[in-house]
């Protein structure tokens, strides 16, 4: 039985359901991530909103802007986020050496130890999680990762990317 559904044409009862199960796991790996992150008593006041700044800032230095469009969040909530991170001192935040209107945001060391330390806790929490399933099937999760992630990639860069009117009032 085919469902209509959005503007890429019918969609099969399987791709219904592997949206069903993707909207099932996602809350349920999110308190796996979580829990990790509280059982390292270090990093147990570490939100996923915080970790994703990290992380972002771990690529390179960003400006707030680009933190927001990274994050696909306003530039409110990424103020309110750096500040919470920048309390713990894993971040700073300096004037543009090439435009002294702009305030770029890097990693302090300390900060980069905090992610470095952080990113591996979860790693091994996922690691521990899809080691209970069969080889096989974590063959069949990778690649199915793998396609979601380049699916994705593909459809939010262009929101990522900045317009030419935004880059121009940075």
């Amino acid at each position: 039985m085919l469902a209509s559904r959005g503007e890429h044409g019918p969609a099969a009862d399987s791709d219904v359901t592997c949206a069903q199960l993707l909207l099932a796991v996602m809350p349920r790996l999110r308190k796996h991530v979580l829990d990790a992150l509280r059982d390292q008593d270090r990093h147990a006041n570490v939100s996923i909103p915080q970790f994703s700044v990290l992380k972002a800032l771990a690529e390179g230095d960003k400006l707030p802007s680009e933190l927001a469009r990274y994050l696909m969040v306003r530039l409110p909530t990424v103020t309110s986020l750096l500040s919470g991170i920048e309390e713990r001192g894993w971040l700073q935040r300096r004037i543009d050496a090439t435009n002294r209107r702009q305030v770029v945001v890097s990693l302090t060391p300390s900060g980069r130890s905090a992610y470095d330390r952080i990113n591996r806790a979860i790693e091994d929490a996922l690691v521990d999680l899809f080691l209970r399933l069969p080889s096989e099937d974590r063959r069949a999760l990778s690649q199915g990762l793998q396609a979601l992630d380049a699916l994705t990639e593909r459809l939010f860069d262009a929101v990522r990317q900045p317009s030419r009117r935004a880059a121009a009032s940075e």
